[in-house]
């Protein structure tokens, strides 16, 4: 069972993913594809175990007809909103104990976990808002 957790970019883009995987004849027949990132729901928003985003995700796994139990791999992709720590390494590092906290609750909630693929911001050079330009999308690839 492979899901993804994150935020809108990783929503966006795991369904592109799930609409090529699911064409492919080379697609094993009993993997199950769910995605479970969230538009709106950056890294503070998944670190409370009780919270919201959790219960999406949980929800969107009922509905595939799989369980908690069943999550083997994650697909991560995860940024933080309106960030404003603009040095070098500072803000990287803080954002990686961010996804290392949020690795351990993966782990805690999927007991099955095997493997996380971590995957960086996209270019936010052209980003309009505060919510997260550059140089902040940058650094979440040295947080990877």
């Amino acid at each position: 069972m492979l899901l993804s957790i994150g935020m809108s970019n990783c929503s966006a883009e795991f369904l592109d993913f799930m609409t090529i995987a699911y064409g492919s004849v080379l697609l094993n027949p009993k993997l199950v594809i769910v995605n479970g990132a969230q538009g709106g729901q950056t890294i503070d928003s998944m670190l409370n175990p009780s919270g919201n985003f959790w219960t999406v995700v949980a929800n969107r796994l009922n509905l595939a007809g799989v369980s908690i139990k069943q999550v083997q791999v994650i697909w991560f992709k995860q940024a933080e909103s309106s960030p404003s720590d603009t040095i070098f390494p500072n803000y990287p590092v803080a954002l990686k104990n961010k996804f290392k906290t949020a690795m351990g609750l993966m782990k805690t909630k999927y007991q099955q976990l095997k493997l996380c693929y971590l995957a960086s911001r996209i270019y936010a050079g052209y980003a309009t808002t505060a919510l997260n330009p550059e140089p902040y999308a940058y650094y979440s690839g040295w947080s990877c």
